[in-house]
């Protein structure tokens, strides 16, 4: 009973924005995430302007409220996405594992983050999406860990369609978030998962999950 209270009267608030190219599926796993129906035909639809999720989760025994943020890749729209880190705390850098150009633009998405907050005050991460697409895969899972090692992020691939790693992601993210608050920023990044179970899982994505949100 009184984790009920805690949860409904005094949540912890952090801000999540999702950033990448156009199609790269930022928005099916925001809505794979929070439980909004999915559908294979609406993948490749891309956003117009921003838009954002809310969705109450349970970390470490505290009561936490996502805003989720999900913002357009398109070029008309890259001078209104910056506008928003400001008021971030979690950023998800997504690329499409099929197309290696938006692969590419991680780097310049990650220059115009840091241009507006506090690298220490924030916490990243690099994912990797549409696992479900093997045979169309033009970025190895190689590159993407490279990547991530590079710029000192954690990396995942996912797959919003088979619900691949998404909670993983997301709850990683939300423990980071809620360490850099209690002011326990020098914690190992696999010690921040429960289980070993879940370790295993971000390691190796497993076989055909249930289809998220279907």
């Amino acid at each position: 009973m009184a984790e009920s209270i805690e949860f409904s009267t005094h949540p912890i608030k952090f801000n999540f924005i999702t950033i990448g190219e156009s199609t790269v599926g930022k928005t099916a796993l925001i809505q794979c995430y929070s439980g909004t129906k999915l559908k294979q035909t609406n993948l490749n639809v891309a956003t117009v302007g921003v838009d954002y999720k809310v969705k109450r989760i349970s970390v470490d025994n505290r009561s936490i409220v996502l805003q989720i943020w999900d913002t357009a890749g398109q070029e008309r729209f890259k001078t209104l996405t910056p506008m928003y880190f400001k008021r971030c705390q979690g950023f998800i850098l997504v690329y499409d594992i099929t197309k290696v150009e938006t692969f590419n633009k991680i780097q310049f998405w990650i220059d115009e983050i840091y241009k507006e907050v506090n690298k220490e005050e924030v916490a990243i991460i690099l994912i990797g999406n549409k696992k479900d697409l093997e045979d169309l895969r033009q970025v190895q899972t190689e590159q993407g860990i490279e990547l991530a090692k590079e710029l000192g992020i954690k990396f995942f691939e996912t797959s919003a369609y088979e619900n691949i790693n998404v909670k993983e992601a997301f709850k990683y993210l939300s423990k980071k978030l809620l360490r850099i608050k209690e002011g326990k920023t020098d914690v190992n990044d696999w010690s921040m998962l429960s289980s070993t179970s879940e370790k295993k899982a971000i390691k190796k994505a497993p076989q055909k999950d249930k289809k998220c949100c279907a």
